[in-house]
């Protein structure tokens, strides 16, 4: 395991670079080697949705629950006003209603498997942007995260067990196709 200087393991939410790794990595590289330094998550992507043609980018799955990652790949500084979401002056607010959408499919997926009670949520994570700093943006409940920041909101927790987290990730893909 990749710790810092001092022999210390760095917090989730540290940057990536703390963690040994290239913060240019495509996202579900870098999901998957963050992952990696945690026996207990799982990360699945590419989920298809039945009837629809629409794939979830990521899902990842821990003791803190499951984490729904629509990721896009914009370019630019972000703003906000907490109501809408700016990229290079473009409204990608949008993006809101993708993740709460897909975290509800996920949701209901889990639902008709006879998995309930588990947390799940979806946040945005963008692999370009500027501007944001130590500023944690977040609209209607959904958060614009670093890879980092995702993969420690799954990691999180004692809710889901070990197993239960094998089950989810059986339950959920690569197949069959949600519905």
């Amino acid at each position: 395991m990749i710790g810092l200087a001092d022999g210390t393991d760095p917090d989730w939410w540290a940057p990536t670079w703390e963690r040994g790794l290239r913060p240019d990595l495509p996202a579900g590289e870098l999901f998957d080697a963050l992952a990696a330094f945690h026996a207990d998550l799982r990360v699945l992507h590419g989920l298809g949705v039945g009837g629809t043609g629409s794939t979830i980018d990521h899902v990842v799955i821990g003791a803190g629950g499951v984490v729904v990652v629509a990721t896009d790949d914009s370019v630019g500084r972000v703003r906000t006003d907490g109501v809408h979401l700016r990229v290079r002056g473009r409204d990608r607010s949008p993006a809101v209603d993708v993740a709460l959408w897909q975290a509800e499919v996920v949701r209901t997926s889990l639902e008709q498997r006879g998995i309930r009670g588990v947390a799940v949520r979806g946040v945005l994570h963008w692999e370009h942007l500027e501007g944001l700093g130590d500023k944690a943006i977040c609209l209607r409940g959904v958060p614009l995260l670093s890879a980092g920041a995702t993969v420690g909101l799954a990691a999180a927790g004692t809710t889901v067990s070990p197993l239960m987290v094998e089950h989810i990730a059986a339950a959920l893909g690569p197949c069959p196709r949600m519905q």
